[in-house]
């Protein structure tokens, strides 16, 4: 049983020399680098600020087309209306 532990411990040894995975813990190549980003550009902020504002100028745009479009027929619709009515009374 002792033996086999032992046998056990060498191979778990080489593997580990092979590769160098001694120091993991504190190793600064496997650090995540977005530990080195600020709040705004590790959730992208900007991105998002962005991508909201152009929507909601697209919203605003398109509101502002509906409306326009809407006086535009009320106005032919009204013109209309009152061309009949001066027939009418002729």
């Amino acid at each position: 049983m002792y033996t086999l532990l032992l046998a056990n411990e060498k191979r778990t040894y080489d593997f580990n020399s092979q590769f160098k995975c001694f120091s993991v813990i504190g190793a600064p190549h496997l650090r995540s680098s977005a530990r080195d980003l600020n709040f705004f550009q590790y959730h992208s902020i900007d991105v998002i600020t962005l991508l909201l504002g152009s929507l909601s100028v697209i919203i605003w745009v398109g509101i502002k087309l509906a409306k326009l479009c809407c006086r535009v027929v009320c106005a032919l619709c009204k013109s209309k209306s009152t061309e009949s009515k001066l027939k009418k009374n002729k």
